[in-house]
Order: structure tokens, then C-alpha cells, then sequence
């Protein structure tokens, strides 16, 4: 299915100094564990880098947290043994 993330690229938001001091370790930590289920399903996505991760502020103001996705998965493909 698709959709519209109403966020940045994990790119763009590491840059801010307060977004990577409040969350750089959340993001990173959800970037590992997308990458270690996609290993797991044996997907191959192509190109996951920060621009591919879209960070989505959760919650309200001052309870924000961040949710990372994956996006583009137009060169992705399955691992075959």
C-alpha cells in the first residue's frame, strides 16, 4: 500500500542539533531494528540510507517521539539460498 509521511528524512533531521541530542538514539536504535526484520524476512531493499528513512514526530507536543519508516522500495527483492 502507499501513503504521505508527515515527517523528514532521517537525514535532515540528524542535522538538527536538538533532534539528534533528544532522539539521535531512538532513531538510529529504529533504523537497526527495521534493518535486522528486513535480514529476517530475507528482504533485500536496495538502497536503505538516511534519505530512505523517513522520521514522523508522534504524540503531542510535549510527549513527542519519533517513528522511523522505510520508504522506496523500488529496488528492493527477496534473498534466494
Amino acid at each position: 500500500s502507499t501513503g504521505v509521511l508527515n515527517g523528514v528524512s532521517v537525514d535532515i533531521f540528524l542535522r538538527s542539533q536538538a533532534n539528534r541530542l533528544l532522539f539521535g538514539t531512538e532513531v538510529k536504535r529504529q533504523i537497526e531494528s527495521i534493518k535486522n526484520r528486513l535480514d529476517k524476512l530475507k528482504v533485500n531493499h536496495g538502497h536503505a540510507h538516511n534519505n530512505n528513512f523517513v522520521v514522523v514526530m508522534q504524540g503531542k507536543r510535549k510527549k513527542r517521539k519519533p517513528k522511523v519508516y522505510l520508504i522506496d522500495f523500488d529496488l528492493a527483492s527477496l534473498w534466494t539460498s
